[in-house]
């Protein structure tokens, strides 16, 4: 199941395909923007997310962890769901290299369900709180960011469906 796509979309085979040597354990930021031509992404023959195009939103990101990506040879491909100019996908492409994780040195804190006030939260260790478990919480961590115009990406690894505050926006 690969959202956005019916049971019987088909590709085109018109396929593009890259390349590239992963050499450590950094993840990878897979980013398509502003193509107009849907199609499917396929990693190392893995399919793992459907790119809508000009239909949907103009950006998809994907964390490439190394759970996707192998040392060494690795492929990347995009099957378009219908015909497209070759530039059209090409040149939507980037792949970014994350040089660490910006939350590994954050406090984590929890609160309950109710849009919490700052005094409410807690601190508990990055393992994670055991008895929350299937329980809806808050958790809220400050970290610093540096000055660049890069992407920043939030993976909330373990987590299932929710909201996301940055700096107080929804």
């Amino acid at each position: 199941y690969i959202e956005g796509l019916h049971d019987k979309a088909t590709t085109t085979g018109q396929d593009l395909e890259w390349t590239f040597n992963h050499t450590n354990e950094q993840d990878l930021i897979l980013q398509i923007s502003n193509a107009q031509t849907p199609a499917v992404v396929l990693i190392n023959d893995t399919p793992l997310a459907y790119y809508s195009g000009g239909t949907g939103r103009p950006k998809l990101q994907l964390l490439l962890s190394t759970d996707q990506i192998v040392e060494g040879e690795n492929i990347i491909r995009l099957s378009p769901i219908v015909p497209a100019k070759e530039s059209d996908l090409a040149n939507a492409l980037t792949l970014y290299g994350s040089k660490r994780k910006l939350t590994t040195d954050a406090t984590w804190a929890f609160a309950k369900w109710d849009q919490p006030k700052q005094r409410a939260f807690t601190s508990v260790d990055k393992a994670g709180p055991k008895s929350f478990q299937g329980k809806p919480v808050w958790y809220k961590a400050a970290f610093p960011t540096p000055q660049t115009d890069m992407p920043i990406w939030l993976e909330p690894v373990g987590m299932s469906k929710g909201q996301i505050f940055l700096n107080g926006i929804n």
